[in-house]
C-alpha cells in the first residue's frame, strides 16, 4: 500500500472505539463489550469493516456475529462511516492475514466457477436461466448487504421460484437432472444471501403449498 493510500485510510481504531461506546450505551452485556475490545480492526473495504482476532480470543468473537448484536453494530458503523457497512470477523490480526484470506476466497470462487463450466448442461436449462436472472437481480440491488434488502429480495425470489416450479420440474417424482439443476439454483442464492439452501427450498415448498390451497379455495 502506497503512502498516499495509507494516508487516505480512515482511523479504523477510532471508528471501532466509537462503535464499542455505542454498544455500551445500547446493550447491557459486559461479555459483548469485552469481546469487541479484544478485536483488532483491520480494514474497511467495499462496505465491509473487518475485525480480526488471534487464536486465544477467537471464541469471544462469536458474540459480534450474533444477529442480536450484529445488526446494531452494523447500524452504528453505517452511521459513523456514512455508507452502508457490514461487519466481518476473521481469525488473524494483520493486513497480511486479511490479504491471504482474500486470495484463498478468490481462488475458491475461481475453482467453483471452473467446476460449473465443466458440469454438463441439463437438457432443460430453465432452472439455469432463472438462476442467472435472480443472481443478476440481486447483484444490482443497492445496499444488498443489508438484512432488510436481502429479505425483500428473498421474498420475491421464493415466490418466483414457486411459480416456475410446476413448469421447470416435470415428472412425479422429478428426475435426477432437474433436481440437480434446481438444487444448484438454491445453492447459488444461498451463497449470496447466507441463508441455507435447505431453508430456501423449504420456503419454496411452503409458498407452493399456499398457492395450491389458494387455487383450490378459489
Amino acid at each position: 500500500m502506497s503512502d498516499d493510500q495509507t494516508a487516505s485510510q480512515p482511523d479504523l481504531g477510532k471508528i471501532w472505539n466509537q462503535v464499542i461506546d455505542t454498544m455500551k450505551q445500547r446493550v447491557v452485556m459486559p461479555a459483548l463489550w469485552r469481546a469487541m475490545e479484544g478485536g483488532q480492526p483491520i480494514a474497511l473495504q467495499d462496505g465491509t469493516f473487518v475485525v480480526g482476532y488471534d487464536v486465544e480470543k477467537a471464541y469471544d468473537s462469536h458474540l459480534i456475529m450474533d444477529t442480536r448484536f450484529k445488526n446494531v453494530i452494523e447500524q452504528s458503523l453505517t452511521s459513523i462511516t456514512g455508507e452502508a457497512t457490514t461487519v466481518r470477523v476473521i481469525q488473524g490480526t494483520t493486513q497480511e492475514e486479511w490479504r491471504q484470506l482474500q486470495e484463498e476466497e478468490r481462488e475458491k470462487q475461481r475453482l467453483v466457477a471452473q467446476r460449473e463450466k465443466k458440469e454438463p448442461v441439463a437438457s432443460d436449462s430453465g432452472w439455469d436461466a432463472l438462476s442467472e436472472q435472480l443472481i443478476r437481480r440481486f447483484a444490482a440491488l443497492p445496499s444488498r448487504q443489508l438484512p432488510a434488502v436481502q429479505a425483500e429480495f428473498l421474498t420475491g425470489a421464493v415466490e418466483e421460484i414457486a411459480r416456475a416450479y410446476p413448469r421447470l420440474m416435470p415428472g412425479d417424482p422429478p428426475d435426477d437432472v432437474h433436481l440437480r439443476t434446481y438444487s444448484k439454483l438454491l445453492d447459488r442464492i444461498s451463497d449470496r444471501t447466507g441463508i441455507p439452501a435447505t431453508t430456501l427450498g423449504f420456503f419454496v415448498i411452503q409458498c407452493r403449498t399456499q398457492e395450491e390451497r389458494g387455487k383450490k379455495g378459489g
